[in-house]
């Protein structure tokens, strides 16, 4: 979602209203062709041979991930994407075996290979994780610590020596969207993602006790990607907490809204601003009703009442809120 800039005041104000929870259908920020709907999600950047799979093994273990680290985070990142896509409304996804003659590093798929794998599964696109890798470094400070500095020299304890290690863990990902003739619909190149972790002891193996372990902070960052990515290319939902107007001749209604009687909170603020005189509390009261169409998913009536709500106030959170709606419903 976009983010809003909000004075002191204006949170402080966001702070002590009443808020209701609303499903929000987050558009994608890449719009792709209104076609693709089933999508085959493929691992490009698998070793194609015996001898980049043994490099791969080795390279994880030269930086302390563990052995094959990335091809496990890479099977993880790809389940992680077709759950992300199949919890969207617009896609279902699909999950297939490794593209034949791919490499470790990024490269262009053939249109044929694309082609051939969207016939073979009846798909509108292919998406493919065209590279994947990781790299991760612990590095090490040793500090002298002198406990008791405020007493006497002669009754100072020995030095104690702390091991201070880091774990510094980075991955890169590449990502492409084809259709089915294989030409790209999105790419996504170094896609850069990255985590530091800090653990002190009075020994190395206390010290490295109390760092995560490499395959699982891999792990943990290749989800990550899987999950932007998704977040990219498909509408989601979310939830978010949209503050209400809590004024006394208001909390009726808020209190029915936030207790799931939605239709009787929306009968309880139209009553309101059709017999109220007072323009603020009308314009406060169609905000609210606002919030309530949009909590059950009718966005046109949703936009209709926020714009008379600004219409009556002109307050910043009624501007935004039109703001927000026209965007969620493509306006």
């Amino acid at each position: 979602m976009r983010s809003i800039a909000l004075t002191p005041v204006a949170l402080l104000t966001l702070a002590c209203s009443p808020t209701l929870t609303v499903d929000v259908l987050q558009p994608a920020e890449v719009e792709l062709p209104q076609e693709v709907q089933r999508i085959v999600v493929v691992d490009a950047a698998a070793p194609s041979s015996t001898g980049q799979e043994i490099l791969s093994g080795l390279e994880g273990l030269v930086s302390a991930e563990g052995l094959y680290s990335d091809r496990d985070a890479r099977e993880a990142a790809l389940q992680e994407l077709v759950a992300v896509l199949d919890s969207s409304p617009r896609y279902e996804a699909v999950l297939v075996d490794t593209i034949e003659g791919t490499s470790i590093w990024d490269k262009e798929l053939s249109h044929h290979a694309i082609s051939d794998v969207a016939y073979a599964w009846d798909a509108d696109a292919v998406l493919a994780l065209t590279a994947f890798d990781s790299d991760s470094d612990i590095t090490e400070l040793v500090e002298a610590v002198v406990p008791n500095k405020d007493e006497s020299e002669a009754e100072q304890a020995e030095e104690i020596v702390k091991y201070i290690l880091t774990r510094d863990t980075k991955i890169v990902a590449s990502w492409t969207v084809y259709d089915a003739d294989g030409y790209a619909l999105d790419r996504l190149r170094e896609h850069r993602l990255g985590s530091v972790f800090d653990a002190e002891g009075e020994t190395i193996e206390e010290a490295l006790a109390g760092l995560p372990d490499g395959r699982s902070v891999v792990r943990g960052l290749a989800l990550d990607a899987a999950r932007e990515y998704g977040a990219r290319i498909a509408p989601l939902w979310i939830e978010v907490d949209r503050p209400m107007y809590g004024e006394e001749e208001l909390s009726p209604g808020v209190r029915m809204a936030q207790s799931g009687d939605m239709a009787g909170a929306i009968r309880f603020f139209q009553e309101t601003i059709r017999s109220t005189g007072d323009l603020e509390l009308a314009g406060k009261a169609s905000y609210n009703l606002a919030v309530c169409h949009e909590a059950k998913g009718s966005l046109s009536l949703a936009l209709a009442h926020a714009e008379q709500a600004h219409d009556l106030i002109g307050r910043s959170r009624t501007g935004d809120y039109v703001s927000e709606l026209a965007w969620l419903l493509g306006a």
